[in-house]
């Protein structure tokens, strides 16, 4: 099981200092959007400077028009791309094929699907290396929560991370729940100690 970090600040500078500090302790690292939006797709590079070694996640949430984005992201070294599961197949489609030919993956987000099940079930035909099960922070009780894990988890045979609000009460649930990977941002890169919490995460999710 794998442990992404993703840094969602609004200054680059910012993510660079907390990513230093907790980086070493995650297997992917993820550019989270605000950061793409705010500071460009130069911050590709900037992470891919200070982790050569490191799978780079940048969190893009493309819904339509993607193939210059990931070609240009995937030339910066992103090897991991997200891709809204809202938006249309031939989209979707575009996507991993442009990914593919440069040597990235893609990452569909079930956060906007009008059907889990139906993308899950779609992602295989559709070459989706990855699902992200998105928990938002409006999310439904843990019953149906649990319920709608089962039902994306019984639809595909594509590695699934958990995604959104995992912290220090919910990560021993969701990893026992045995996805692919957990990706866990604001519970280490806002803490007080953000490399203590970081080296925490690591002993519960990939020791």
């Amino acid at each position: 099981m794998k442990l992404q970090i993703a840094y969602n600040f609004s200054q680059l500078s910012t993510a660079l200092d907390v990513a230093k500090k907790t980086g070493e302790y995650a297997d992917i690292i993820e550019i989270g959007y605000s950061l793409i939006c705010i500071e460009g797709i130069r911050v590709i590079r900037a992470f891919k400077e200070l982790f050569p070694d490191k799978p780079i996640a940048v969190n893009t949430k493309i819904i339509e028009s993607s193939h210059d984005l990931i070609k240009i992201a995937s030339l910066q070294g992103a090897q991991y791309i997200t891709v809204l599961a809202g938006a249309a197949n031939h989209v979707i489609q575009s996507s991993t094929t442009t990914a593919h030919s440069n040597r990235s993956k893609v990452m569909l987000d079930l956060i906007d699907a009008p059907s889990t099940g139906q993308s899950a079930m779609d992602a295989s035909t559709l070459e989706v290396d990855y699902l992200l099960f998105h928990r938002s922070k409006s999310s439904v009780n843990a019953t149906e929560l649990q319920e709608e894990w089962i039902n994306v988890k019984g639809n595909t045979t594509v590695p699934i991370f958990i995604t959104g609000k995992v912290d220090k009460s919910s990560v021993v649930h969701y990893c026992n729940l045995k996805p692919a990977g957990i990706i866990i941002g604001n519970a280490i890169t806002q803490a007080d100690n953000p490399e203590e919490e970081a080296q925490y995460f690591k002993s519960i999710v990939s020791p």
